[in-house]
């Protein structure tokens, strides 16, 4: 993991440079300014948000923005993330995505203007490139879903694999008729399982 110090070196000014850079020291010039930032993208440097907050005196607050909270599975994995932070002395502050699209980056915006110190997410637009503005600010996690024209940290299932493997199991007993249960093939998840359940043919040799 690069360190504020990879970043100093790099940068050419001293660790606690980069500090006053990261926390927009206004005494620094723009210069110097201009070096520390252009060697935090290179490095691809994350802050230790935890750490910076615990020397503050204040709780790290983590944002999770799933499609909806009400749903058992998301329910039970902001549950699992909340008894994690809990145990490190951290808060979350949870909100719903909802299933517009267009609505994710207004929705991710409000969640980081609450003084947010990670994000994990589970997104339902098609691009989450906005996102890249905060990625040298805080720590961000994907869960369930891949980010698109972004890259970043992502914690998935192999819903391809998944399906695959049962239908072959089901072809294996004798079943032909098969189907799979979603509600839009807009949903990553239930793409990549439809997929799964009938991949290309491979091409004749």
């Amino acid at each position: 993991m690069t360190t504020m110090q990879d970043v100093a070196t790099r940068a050419g000014v001293s660790a606690k440079t980069v500090s006053r850079v990261f926390n927009d020291d206004p005494h620094v010039t723009e210069d110097t300014r201009e070096r520390v930032q252009s060697a935090m993208r290179e490095l691809k440097y994350v802050p230790n948000m935890l750490a910076r907050t615990f020397r503050e005196g204040k709780s790290a607050v983590i944002g999770i923005a799933v499609p909806d909270v009400a749903d058992p599975f998301f329910a039970a994995v902001t549950k699992g993330i909340e008894l994690a932070a809990r145990e490190h002395d951290m808060a979350i502050v949870v909100t719903s995505l909802g299933d517009n699209p267009s609505l994710e980056q207004s929705i991710i915006e409000t969640t980081v203007r609450r003084q947010i110190d990670g994000l994990i997410i589970a997104p339902i637009a098609a691009d989450q490139s906005y996102l890249s503005r905060w990625q040298d600010s805080f720590p961000i996690v994907f869960i369930d879903r891949i980010p698109t024209k972004l890259s970043a940290d992502y914690f998935v299932e192999d819903d391809f694999g998944g399906a695959f493997e049962a239908t072959q199991h089901l072809i294996a007993h004798g079943h032909r008729r098969i189907a799979i249960v979603g509600d839009s093939t807009e949903v990553p998840t239930t793409k990549l399982r439809l997929e799964g359940i009938s991949p290309p043919s491979p091409t004749p040799g």
